[in-house]
This record gives structure tokens, C-alpha cells and sequence, in this order.
């Protein structure tokens, strides 16, 4: 097997730094690692997220974007997940949202824009 030289290393180093910090892509769950910090997203709903109902969550889809940094543009990433609301009220369809995800991997809506 041939031996790498340091800017090979190197090289191999900015990728992995390159690709971990993607702002497209959601962040590998830490199910059970509690005590790890949350990841927060912004997103918009493809479907309206229902209310808790007791103490039942609602749930409902959520698109994860991220800013563009050359645009400034808010973009879709491509990446949908299922997102929970505490709630009363439910969350309607095409809204924007803040959500987060929580140190079981779990995603709960925490702002929703109500403009």
C-alpha cells in the first residue's frame, strides 16, 4: 500500500472538515447521548402538522432548507424529516418553521412564522 505525503493528508482533511459542515444535510442523530446539545434547522412545512392532542405530540413533514451564502437565498436541501409539535394548535401546510433536534434525534417545532 503506498504511503501518503502530508498534503495528501492535508487535502483529505479539508474534505472530511468540507462535507461534515454541510449546511444541506442534517446532522447524524446522537440517540441517547444525552447532554450532546441540539442541532436547529430552519425549515417549511409539506403538509400541515397537527396539534398535541393530550400528551401526544402532532407530527408532520418538514423540508429542511439552509441560507444560500452566496445568494443569501433560503433553499431547499432536499432532505425532508418528521417534525412534532407541542402544540394546541396545529402548524399549517407551507409555513416556515424553526425546529430542532433533540439528543434522541427526535425534530420538534420551536417557531413557527405566523405572518
Amino acid at each position: 500500500m503506498p504511503k501518503l505525503d502530508e498534503r495528501s493528508y492535508e487535502l483529505i482533511r479539508e474534505v472530511v472538515r468540507r462535507e461534515i459542515h454541510r449546511p444541506d444535510l442534517p446532522q447524524q442523530p446522537r440517540r441517547g447521548v444525552v447532554g450532546q446539545g441540539v442541532n436547529h434547522f430552519v425549515g417549511v412545512t409539506d403538509e400541515a402538522i397537527t396539534a398535541r392532542s393530550g400528551t401526544t405530540p402532532g407530527t408532520g413533514t418538514v423540508s429542511l432548507y439552509y441560507r444560500d451564502v452566496d445568494t443569501g437565498v433560503l433553499t431547499d436541501s432536499g432532505n425532508d424529516v418528521e417534525a412534532y409539535n407541542i402544540s394546541q394548535t396545529a402548524v399549517g401546510s407551507g409555513s416556515y418553521v424553526t425546529i430542532l433536534q433533540d439528543n434522541y434525534g427526535s425534530y420538534w417545532v420551536i417557531v413557527e412564522d405566523c405572518g
